[in-house]
């Protein structure tokens, strides 16, 4: 059975359905502020027999706890080209490892 007919899908209208969204500025033409940010590793191993060993780590992310723009707004509203979203501030995860 042929669904198309006429260029427009058999029970659908047409106009077009759903949001419609008009960019402000072209994609890409905000820019955000170059960063760097600085991760750092501490851990320890134990070695067993053999060549298994047991490791206790401990990485840390965004050391310096910079807080800056990932994304800016692009909808047209009076928050356009302000912060939408913010980066994390410092964390720290821990780990344990078992290699052998």
């Amino acid at each position: 059975m042929d669904i198309y007919k006429d260029e427009k899908i058999l029970g659908c209208h047409s106009f077009s359905q759903g949001p419609f969204f008009c960019l402000a500025a072209p994609r890409g033409s905000e820019r955000l502020d170059p960063a760097a940010e600085i991760d750092g590793r501490a851990g320890l191993s134990h070695p067993f027999r053999g060549e298994r060993e047991l490791r206790l780590f401990a990485d840390v992310f965004n050391l310096t706890d910079q807080s800056r723009a990932t994304e800016v707004e692009t909808i047209v509203d009076p928050e356009l080209g302000q912060s939408a979203t913010e980066n994390f501030s410092r964390s720290v995860r821990f780990g344990l490892a078992y290699g052998w």
